[in-house]
């Protein structure tokens, strides 16, 4: 399951939805921190959120 919560949040990511991409990527986080948290870092999907100060207290 948490494998479809971070893939919306890349899909909201290339939607430039950052409310839905926050949300759901913070579920994902939840269910598997470690493993989503680095995921994130390298993701060309968040490329242009990248600045955004809510992605970057999720990832850190």
């Amino acid at each position: 399951m948490h494998e479809a919560w971070y893939n919306k949040a890349c899909s909201y990511a290339l939607q430039g939805n950052i409310e839905q991409l926050v949300e759901n990527l913070q579920q994902a986080i939840k269910l598997s921190a470690d493993k989503y948290r680095e995921m994130a870092k390298t993701d060309l999907d968040f490329d242009d959120i990248w600045e955004d100060e809510r992605f970057q207290a999720l990832i850190k």
